[in-house]
């Protein structure tokens, strides 16, 4: 009886050896062989107009441009914000925005012309609430590009971005 069980103990260490060394039966690739990383997955991601975190939703939705009284071109940058969390929130509590006109970075400013909700930046938004958010920006002229990326901050390392041509914008 031993010698069957001494038999027997040999056989399964030696199953198990071949198992753990990942052999593989012949023709079959061994999982060694096969590539790393596909090509989808090495490519770099479309930046995206619209995030999702933490139960709060960002989407850029457009630009507009208006005059401002002084003659000034004010980019006007949309925004549709909604909190699904339990606790209320606001825009300015939660959103970076970084907006760059021709690669220079512009600073927000104080607005109010146009049929735009200016408040709807520091209003307390409920739980399953969607709300529009305007904010203005003084821009030199109506050329170039205009480059919007906002994220929310319980995670900035993922931003929502969009890019828009002020020329055409001012065509329309």
């Amino acid at each position: 009886m031993g010698r069957k069980l001494y038999v027997f103990l040999f056989t399964l260490t030696i199953l198990a050896v071949i198992l753990l060394t990942g052999c593989s039966p012949a023709g079959s690739p061994a999982a060694t062989d096969l590539p790393e990383e596909t090509p989808a997955a090495t490519e770099a991601a479309e930046p995206q107009d619209s995030i999702t975190r933490e139960g709060r939703t960002l989407t850029i939705e457009n630009v507009s441009l208006e005059k401002a009284s002084d003659g000034s071109v004010i980019a006007v940058v949309a925004y549709t914000f909604k909190n699904s969390q339990n606790a209320p929130t606001t825009f300015t509590s939660d959103v970076v925005e970084t907006v760059t006109w021709n690669d220079q970075v512009l600073e927000p400013i104080d607005f109010s012309e146009g049929d735009y909700d200016w408040d709807s930046k520091t209003k307390n938004i409920k739980r399953n609430t969607e709300i529009s958010v305007y904010t203005a920006y003084p821009i030199g002229d109506a050329s170039g590009t205009l480059r919007v990326t906002a994220a929310i901050q319980a995670d900035d390392s993922i931003s929502a971005e969009k890019v828009f041509d002020l020329a055409a914008l001012s065509q329309e």
